[in-house]
């Protein structure tokens, strides 16, 4: 068994039991479960509005800085510093994150309940500085089949959309029984991702259908739609992991009344699925992404049946 640090080695992927054991989520699952505990968290985007406008102020600097850092990893990775290029291409794309922040709260004002970044976190240099892993130095043959072209790749530099959906949902499922709202609930996993992906997340990327593979979770591959107009009202209270043709996001339906898209590229935003026109509302969301799109219905076959309602323990239910 190999031990979780912060200090991650590439042998984890030799075997599917490191893998798995890498994806345990203890620590994560604990945090989201104090959380329960705590006070509940209001806005969580920005503490105020003098924070949006210094973040409007320096938003020129931060762009200036972001064109340099990315300019500086096309330099490097010409000179064959690839490490330098892999730290200035991340470092940049967090640079563009507050004010891409700021705009999307402008446009989803107070649905919008947490940020995320599709780009590894700033601290997890450990991991996506590794060297790819050939699967000719791999025996087991699970890694061997969920492996991308007989290469288990560490730096995902286009973006970690699916293997952050999968550890949203993960994270999700295993710790729904331990908040009694539904929505403080949502926020304290997507504030594991607010910083951008963890290494779990990460790892989760480099394979394919992570969530079977290494996460003991059950997929339904469903609802095919080829322009994202879901009568979301017909769909069962759950998890839904979406799939278009280049992206991977979640959506939590809690009840006909409400639900939940947390998108990797912008973070946990809340849906109003009692109007009309709810099932449009969620196609144009979509749209930004190219189709077709698949939307998975995602289960802990672990879970006790009569631990919970959906989102909500029963003891909090009378």
């Amino acid at each position: 068994m190999v031990a979780k640090t912060n200090n991650f080695t590439p042998d984890v992927v030799l075997s599917s039991q490191r893998v798995k054991s890498f994806l345990k989520g203890d620590k994560e699952i604990l945090e989201i479960g104090r959380s329960a505990y705590a006070p509940q968290s209001g806005p969580q985007v920005f503490r105020n509005r003098w924070e949006i406008t210094w973040i409007r102020v320096k938003s020129i600097f931060d762009e200036i800085s972001a064109i340099f850092l990315e300019s500086l990893s096309s330099i490097f990775n010409c000179l064959g510093s690839t490490n330098l290029s892999k730290r200035c291409k991340i470092l940049s794309d967090h640079k563009y994150h507050n004010n891409n922040k700021v705009a999307l709260f402008d446009h989803y004002g107070k649905d919008f309940l947490v940020s995320a970044i599709n780009v590894h976190r700033l601290d997890t240099s450990d991991f996506y500085l590794q060297a790819p892993v050939s699967v000719g130095r791999v025996n087991d043959k699970v890694i061997k089949k969920a492996a991308f072209d007989n290469t288990v790749k560490f730096d995902h530099l286009r973006g970690v959309c699916r293997g952050m959906s999968d550890w949203f949902i993960y994270l999700y499922l295993k710790t729904r029984h331990l908040h009694k709202d539904p929505e403080e609930h949502l926020k304290a996993v997507a504030k594991i991702f607010d910083k951008g992906a963890p290494r779990e997340a990460a790892l989760l990327h480099s394979f394919y259908r992570g969530m079977e593979n290494f996460l003991g979770l059950n997929v339904d591959h469903g609802t095919l739609t080829s322009n994202g107009n879901v009568d979301i009202q017909e769909l069962s209270p759950g998890a839904y992991n979406i799939y278009s043709k280049y992206h991977s996001l979640v959506y939590i339906k809690i009840n006909d009344k409400i639900g939940y898209l947390w998108d990797p590229n912008i973070g946990l935003i809340r849906r109003d699925n009692s109007g009309k026109g709810h099932a449009a509302k969620i196609a144009k969301f979509l749209q930004r992404y190219e189709g077709p799109y698949i939307f998975s219905r995602v289960t802990d076959p672990l879970a006790k049946a009569d631990e919970t309602q959906f989102g909500t323990p029963l003891s909090a239910t009378g």
